[in-house]
């Protein structure tokens, strides 16, 4: 399996904040990123509420 590299920009304050949940759960931001990719693929939706 190949591996490609993904780059975003984001704020620094939401980047601070996201990665203090990621921790919380004893994660990384990349660990989650690839998390929330697969679950898109897995289910064929976004898994997001849009309320």
């Amino acid at each position: 399996m190949s591996s490609s590299t993904l780059t975003i920009r984001i704020d620094d304050e939401l980047k601070r904040g996201a990665s203090e949940v990621a921790d919380y759960y004893g994660l990384d931001l990349s660990s989650v990123t690839r998390a929330f990719y697969k679950q898109m693929v897995n289910t064929r939706r976004i898994p997001l509420t849009f309320a």
